[in-house]
């Protein structure tokens, strides 16, 4: 979601990455609440410049604690790591992490309960060989 919404802001256009924090196997899912989130959020993303890019995280409930602006943790709450290999083919596995998510990160504001949204740059395109200098 992340990667569309940076592509279409690197074009111009204004995007917003939703995702709903489902966990492992939930019984529920509560998109209801993702899209009161983002009905909420729209009219916000359409006042902003073109290229303007929000990244929301809802939680999987029924009524979140509200939207909060957060800072996006240096990690996220799970990892892809490596289950097998051999020389024709790889198996990914996903995994929690061990620690909890550092106090005031998206993460953490979304395990308590609540939306988060954050304002995101795309990419810029800048040529590699200047990026390298």
């Amino acid at each position: 979601t992340v990667g569309a919404a940076l592509t279409g802001g690197l074009h111009g256009a204004r995007a917003i990455a939703v995702s709903l924090d489902v966990g492992f196997a939930p019984e529920t899912f509560w998109w209801e609440s993702a899209v009161e989130v983002v009905d909420q959020l729209l009219p916000y993303l359409m006042d902003e410049p073109a290229g303007t890019i929000l990244n929301v995280n809802v939680p999987n409930t029924e009524l979140p604690r509200g939207i909060v602006e957060a800072e996006l943790a240096p990690f996220g709450i799970v990892q892809t790591t490596l289950a097998e290999r051999d020389e024709h083919h790889i198996s990914l596995a996903v995994e929690d992490l061990p620690n909890r998510p550092e106090p005031g990160t998206d993460a953490a504001l979304l395990a308590d309960g609540w939306a988060t949204v954050t304002s995101i740059a795309s990419v810029s395109g800048m040529p590699l060989s200047r990026a390298l200098a």
